[in-house]
């Protein structure tokens, strides 16, 4: 059997832009000539015909775009593909030549090898200049990104070539017209798979990849448990799954996991805190596992924005700590009576006892409660100080700076958000939040803003973690005092927070972090934040120089001696 075209739609815009010219384009004197293309100021704007295309295709006063999509549902043997084609030709006033863009995007289940495939070409004139293809990588959103493509673009088209109401869908099931073509190219991409293997996907899900990875599964002939949704994130080889013939086993086998309880919660829990529950088993052992609180190793929404997009790899290698019995005794009962307890929060108090050991400091944990627990915890935390001699400024621009500080105006109250940037600020934030957040201020990966509530220099606050990668910063913690979770009251002023930082980002006015730290015999060392070039394995600022060791008064508690440690205050 040929290629069979199942489905197919095309939609076509041709955009003419109107100018006042200024010069002629062939005038050889004066001035104006300096311009390759002439001088132009922008007039009106048209969309045209296909038959005033060859009108004004030879016109260089004008700027003509032309631009095609299409749509298709195409089965080819044992491939059965949904493709959408974007391709743009483009003439710039003054200009003789078009620019020509072709973009492809795919998604293909292929039902010999059972995979699905899923990639994106791009063409620039007449070279290639991206050809990217994976295969069963179901925690990148593929077939999402594919549908909204076409939904937009299709209601884009139909806005500029009739009246916009024509977009939207009131004698339908669909919201607009390009939801229409993006469900109906779906519906035959589904059926098509459906008649050669008999498993339907929901095709009108919100979440297609997670459809697709159960069709995929029970293709494969691979037994999984109701909340599968969640293993998606996951990087498991495809061998390993057949061999094992059920994706919970897998999992277990892979990380060396046994027992009753840690498969009972990889059977039934929702949103699983993989790299807890792998991290927790491995650190107390099975028989202090069992007695910990199923709930505990599902994931927090606060600060949690990685959920669908955790890159967590079977293979993780956790972090193992030195805890006597009695220690696993204490954690253990620490986890079981404290409801908004996080193992984030419990491996930061482990890490810096270990940290201090290398200073000969012998620390044994002695709370058998939250608020002992916050207690010690703020202790640790002063010890470390004492090896952290120096004062220390963090350097940021000053227009993202005074954009970060803007007030944020509510109803009832207004806050105050503060970028921490000296050792004093982070010392005065730590004692009032009782938290260790003073140990933050060397870290060049993150900065720390405190989100106060009335005044400048009120002590209801919130302290925020935002984390710095090469593409994007995220809020990854956000606090009260004493570590705790705060109240939907503070929704609203963090979702202003989260986007005015996301669009300083955006706009280019986040430098990375610069810092100086002034010792007590009077040396002073200055660190930027940067990122490692050619070095695929840094997607986090690094400070540009360490600070030499061997001497005391160059002693630098740097958290990216193990950079798979999570963070908490």
């Amino acid at each position: 059997m040929g290629k069979v075209v199942l489905y197919e739609k095309k939609s076509s815009l041709n955009i003419l832009e109107h100018f006042y010219t200024y010069n002629k384009i062939d005038t050889i004197d004066g001035k104006l000539n300096k311009s390759k293309y002439g001088y132009f100021k922008f007039k009106s704007q048209d969309n045209i015909s296909d038959k005033e295309v060859r009108r004004y295709y030879a016109d260089k006063t004008k700027t003509l775009t032309i631009l095609h999509s299409i749509v298709q549902v195409i089965q080819d043997g044992n491939k059965i593909s949904i493709r959408y084609k974007y391709f743009t030709r483009c003439r710039q006033k003054g200009g003789q030549y078009f620019k020509v863009r072709r973009t492809n995007s795919f998604v293909t289940y292929n039902t010999k090898t059972k995979n699905f495939y899923f990639g994106r070409i791009e063409n620039k004139n007449k070279k290639l200049v991206s050809k990217k293809v994976r295969c069963n990588q179901f925690k990148t959103p593929f077939l999402t990104e594919l549908k909204l493509s076409i939904r937009r673009t299709f209601n884009h088209f139909m806005t500029k070539t009739g009246d916009w109401k024509d977009m939207i869908s009131s004698k339908t099931e669909y919201g607009s017209y390009g939801d229409e073509i993006a469900f109906k190219a779906l519906e035959q991409f589904a059926y098509a798979i459906f008649n050669k293997n008999l498993i339907l996907f929901d095709y009108k899900s919100n979440h297609l990849e997670s459809q697709l990875y159960k069709l995929y599964l029970k293709d494969n002939g691979i037994s999984f448990p109701d909340t599968v949704v969640q293993y998606s994130v996951i990087q498991i080889p495809k061998v390993k799954m057949l061999k094992e013939g059920n994706i919970v086993n897998c999992f277990m086998n892979s990380n060396n996991i046994k027992g009753r309880h840690a498969r009972t919660i990889l059977n039934q829990n929702r949103d699983i805190d993989f790299h807890t529950l792998n991290e927790v088993y491995h650190n107390f052992g099975i028989d202090y596992f069992n007695m910990i609180r199923k709930t505990f190793f599902s994931r927090s929404t606060d600060g949690m924005y990685n959920a669908w997009f955790n890159m967590i790899d079977v293979k993780v290698n956790c972090r193992i700590y030195e805890l006597s019995k009695n220690d696993k005794k204490r954690i253990v009962k620490l986890i079981n009576d404290s409801s908004d307890i996080d193992w984030g929060l419990i491996k930061n108090h482990l890490y810096m006892i270990s940290e201090l050991s290398k200073f000969g400091e012998s620390f044994k944990i002695n709370f058998t409660n939250r608020h002992d627990f916050n207690h010690e915890h703020y202790q640790l935390t002063e010890l470390l100080e004492k090896y952290k001699e120096g004062k220390v400024t963090r350097i940021y621009n000053n227009e993202f700076i005074k954009e970060i500080e803007e007030p944020i105006y509510g109803f009832n109250v207004d806050y105050y958000p503060i970028l921490l940037m000296s050792s004093t600020q982070y010392n005065d934030e730590s004692r009032i939040q009782s938290n260790c957040v003073r140990t933050y201020i060397e870290i060049p990966n993150c900065f720390i803003v405190s989100l106060r509530e009335g005044s400048l220099y009120g002590d209801v606050r919130a302290t925020i973690e935002y984390k710095i990668s090469k593409n994007k910063i995220n809020r990854v913690q956000t606090r009260g005092r004493f570590n705790s979770n705060l109240s939907e009251i503070w929704d609203v002023p963090l979702e202003i927070l989260d986007n005015r930082v996301n669009m300083l980002f955006k706009r280019g006015k986040f430098d990375l972090p610069k810092l100086t730290k002034e010792f007590s015999n009077g040396k002073i060392i200055e660190r930027r934040a940067i990122f490692p070039e050619d070095d695929l394995k840094h997607i986090y600022p690094i400070w540009d120089e360490k600070i030499p060791n061997g001497n005391t008064s160059f002693i630098d508690y740097d958290y990216l001696v193990d950079e798979n440690v999570e963070l908490p205050f």
